[in-house]
């Protein structure tokens, strides 16, 4: 017989520190956890976050010299996105983005910015209401 190194003599440990119901209330944590990703991986289509990505330009419409930075991880960005907003109300954040900006002559922000700072659509009330329902 082997003696026993530190990792396996630590996990030994833990393993026999756990009752029955600690054990149960883990795996039950852990199948809630599972089936939760599994729930949220199953909602998110590839053409939505295809659409959602064609639907922010490549270039600063302003300043067409200026890129906003698009890449394929914005791609894993819009499919975490898709779990919180549907894909109209992305959408529609995209548009009202671009409309403000180019009304008011400013530049857009990196495609990347623009995912991680999702604004709120403000101005008008009723855009509001539709967004956020």
């Amino acid at each position: 017989m082997r003696p026993l190194n530190l990792t396996d003599y630590l996990l030994l440990r833990i393993a026999s520190a756990l009752t029955k119901k600690d054990a149960e209330t883990l795996y039950q944590g852990y199948e809630a956890q599972r089936a939760k990703t599994e729930r949220n991986g199953a909602e998110v289509s590839e053409e939505d976050v295809l659409a959602i990505y064609a639907a922010y330009p490549t270039r600063d419409p302003s300043n067409k010299n200026r890129s906003l930075g698009k890449c394929d991880k914005d791609k894993q960005r819009i499919r975490l996105l898709l779990r919180k907003y549907t894909k109209d109300q992305l959408l529609e954040a995209i548009n009202a983005e671009i409309m403000e900006n180019v009304s008011n002559g400013k530049w857009l922000r990196n495609f990347s910015t623009f995912l991680n700072n999702i604004p709120d659509v403000e101005g008008d009330p009723e855009k509001k209401e539709s967004f956020w329902q």
